[in-house]
């Protein structure tokens, strides 16, 4: 037991060594960028970058903080989860462009629905059409061994596709480009957040987000789901001759991790900030983001929120160095160059982890020969 222990406590500390390690890296490669760009400028741009802004902001740059970290939030637990099952999800974009659209629709069409329910249906339904989006590709996966990998990257490009034309077909405002605008009573509420950080697009969603990766934590490590979904991520075939179904477990997997990336497309299109879907001629970037967050997190629920939170203060960070004469596409390139960095949290890991246990194996070696010795 006290080796079990010992075990856990090990990997803990490596990935988040890993993760320390790789936003660390990130960080400092984000200043030399500044530096070969402007080097009298680079240290203060610097500054407001790792400071999230909240130096020139105040007090709306922690409101623009929660609501940037709303949605990558959101999608990076749905793919942490896929993850888990060793079912690797590379549709977020296409699924969170589905959630977006479906949420918009009802909120502006179902003007029927009373109350509340004005915006918590749209939610409701935009994760569910985000599950039947995922099912797909994890019934190939499931019942013909189609690479996932592959499947959710093809049925990115559909989402795309569809979602344009049924923007333009149902809810496409002529004048603007865009979406049309959806009604107050279906945005969703600030919960006093407005007056807290005033003048930013802080709403109820960044409780709902954190609230559904605590309860992943507590299905991934406290259900017997979660134990035989992480199993299979283990070893699938072990799963099989040990009686739980495995493809079952799949599709499942990645319909909930569908669900939930879909959310986070809701959540940000229903928070009220006045921003609407336009007709996409590129993937939305939170989906992908939102890889780079579960990596980060090392595909933990609770991990996520961290990830995310730091992600989102780089974001805002990014957006306050423009006033240091930084043109957008540094500030792009800085806050990607983070971000991206994260993916060599896996590596990391992997050397981390290595000279733990090698640590551990000594430290046992040595308690074995104490034992013997005396």
């Amino acid at each position: 037991m006290l080796k079990r222990k010992r075990s856990l406590n090990t990997d803990s500390l490596a990935a988040l060594s890993a993760s320390v390690l790789a936003a660390i890296v990130g960080l400092l490669l984000a200043l030399v960028i500044l530096l070969i760009c402007d080097a009298k400028n680079a240290w203060p741009g610097f500054l407001t970058l790792i400071t999230g802004g909240i130096r020139e902001g105040g007090i709306k740059a922690i409101g623009d903080i929660l609501y940037q970290a709303m949605p990558i939030m959101m999608c990076g637990a749905g793919l942490a989860f896929a993850f888990k099952a060793n079912v690797f999800n590379i549709g977020g974009g296409g699924q969170f462009l589905m959630g977006s659209f479906v949420a918009i629709y009802t909120a502006i069409k179902w003007e029927f629905l009373p109350g509340v329910l004005r915006w918590i249906v749209p939610l409701i339904v935009a994760a569910l059409s985000g599950a039947l989006w995922a099912l797909i590709p994890g019934l190939l996966k499931a019942y013909r061994n189609v690479n996932v990998i592959i499947s959710t990257i093809m049925m990115n490009y559909l989402a795309r596709y569809l979602v344009n034309s049924l923007i333009k077909a149902s809810i496409y405002n002529v004048t603007t480009g865009q979406s049309k605008s959806i009604p107050a009573a279906a945005k969703m509420p600030t919960l006093g957040l407005d007056k807290l950080f005033p003048g930013s697009s802080a709403n109820i969603g960044i409780f709902i987000t954190i609230a559904v990766c605590i309860i992943i934590h507590i299905i991934l490590n406290k259900t017997t789901f979660g134990y035989e979904l992480k199993a299979c991520g283990l070893n699938a075939a072990a799963c099989k001759y040990a009686g739980i179904r495995e493809k079952r477990t799949i599709v499942v997997s990645i319909m909930i991790s569908g669900a939930l990336v879909a959310l986070g497309g809701a959540l940000l299109y229903l928070s009220g900030s006045g921003r609407n879907i336009r007709v996409y001629d590129t993937q939305p970037t939170e989906g992908f983001t939102g890889i780079s967050i579960a990596i980060l997190a090392n595909n933990s629920p609770l991990g996520v929120i961290l990830s995310s939170l730091f992600i989102s203060f780089l974001t805002i960070g990014g957006q306050y160095i423009q006033s240091y004469g930084f043109v957008k596409e540094i500030v792009n390139i800085v806050t990607s160059s983070v971000i991206y960095l994260s993916a060599f949290t896996l590596l990391l890991r992997v050397f981390f982890d290595s000279a733990a246990r090698k640590r551990q194996a000594k430290l046992s070696h040595t308690e074995s020969e104490k034992g013997v010795t005396t």
